[in-house]
């Protein structure tokens, strides 16, 4: 019973479809009460049904052609009114194209009804989506970040999701890919979310005012380097990307600056640490971070004699264990003063 009670994208889907037909069924009839002040002949509603049916069949059609159903209700904006209003005026321009084909099957048929019923049906089917966000807003003191996805791949589709079942305070409304194979994706959708090329990234930072960005992608420290000003320089300075914690459990994490920063190995005095690391037990803490196991690394090529490694992440320590089979392993936090000076 929780299940079904629980919102979900299709559960929002089949609402819309089914409030936006109920409200182009009021609206076609208030159109008719309207143009025959409330007084409507029998003989003019001998076509309403086939009117209702071609009208309906036709705004729903382009409204999931823009996309209109796929959007939340708290993100419904200008954007969606646009394209709400450009699937009513070709919906009913079609319309009329019919009628004046096949007028026969329509008379009697007043065709002021067309022009009163396309402003009602824009007013009404708007309305709705307004109403809820409203409603929304004032309910949910939580402000979702309109955010860019960079990079096409499993994980997108599972931050996607994550993002529609409320998990993190993110809403998906692009994706960019990053790398040269991934181009066969642009134009196309991922749960509903549209991609672009990479090209696009600043256009689509200011059309659709982007707030934040989740990068999904592996990239070298240049590679994310470039990104990060990118974006910053955009407007954009929540950004995220993806950290493996273990066994498909990632997490979202800042870009930290060791993240961002590439040191050359003409930077490094090689003499100097050799000198200072050669034969000698060395304890790192920290051991598991990005970090320290480059530095845990670094100590065994330099020709550390015993190597301690010393971290309060238990799956951290064991993938810098996998690559130092012979270090020493000690899963605890620096804060427990009595088992890291008993280490000591």
């Amino acid at each position: 019973m929780k299940n079904l009670l629980q919102p979900s994208n299709t559960k929002r889907i089949l609402f819309f479809l089914l409030s936006d037909l109920l409200l182009s069924l009021f609206s076609l009839y208030s159109a008719y009460l309207l143009r025959f002040n409330f007084d409507i002949p029998s003989q003019f509603l001998e076509s309403f049904w086939l009117v209702f049916l071609i009208l309906a069949a036709l705004k729903v059609s382009l409204m999931v052609y823009w996309h209109v159903y796929y959007v939340a209700w708290r993100f419904f904006g200008f954007n969606e009114s646009k394209n709400i209003i450009k699937a009513h005026l070709l919906a009913y321009a079609l319309f009329t194209l019919i009628y004046l084909v096949f007028s026969d099957a329509f008379a009697p048929f007043p065709r002021s009804v067309i022009l009163i019923d396309l402003f009602l049906s824009m007013f009404l089917i708007g309305m709705l989506r307004i109403a809820k966000r409203l409603i929304i807003e004032q309910n949910h003191n939580v402000a979702l970040k309109q955010t860019l996805i960079l990079g096409v791949n499993p994980r997108t589709a599972s931050i996607i999701k994550s993002a529609r079942d409320g998990d993190i305070p993110y809403y998906p409304v692009a994706i960019a890919v990053l790398r040269d194979e991934n181009r066969s994706a642009v134009n196309t959708y991922i749960h509903d979310v549209k991609v672009f090329s990479r090209e696009k990234i600043r256009e689509l930072i200011e059309e659709k005012n982007i707030q934040a960005a989740i990068v999904t992608t592996e990239l070298g420290k240049s590679e994310l380097g470039e990104l990060f000003e990118m974006l910053t320089s955009a407007g954009v300075h929540d950004i995220k990307q993806i950290k493996l914690l273990g066994d498909r459990h990632e997490k979202l994490q800042d870009l930290s600056i060791e993240d961002l920063l590439a040191r050359r190995p003409k930077d490094l005095d090689t003499e100097a640490i050799g000198s200072f690391v050669k034969d000698k037990r060395v304890l790192i803490t920290g051991a598991g971070g990005s970090i320290g196991s480059e530095i845990a690394l670094q100590c065994q090529r330099f020709g550390a004699s015993e190597l301690i490694l010393v971290d309060n992440s238990e799956y951290s320590l064991y993938a810098i264990g996998e690559k130092l089979p012979q270090a020493l392993l000690k899963l605890v936090s620096v804060t427990e003063r009595t088992a890291l000076q008993k280490i000591f």
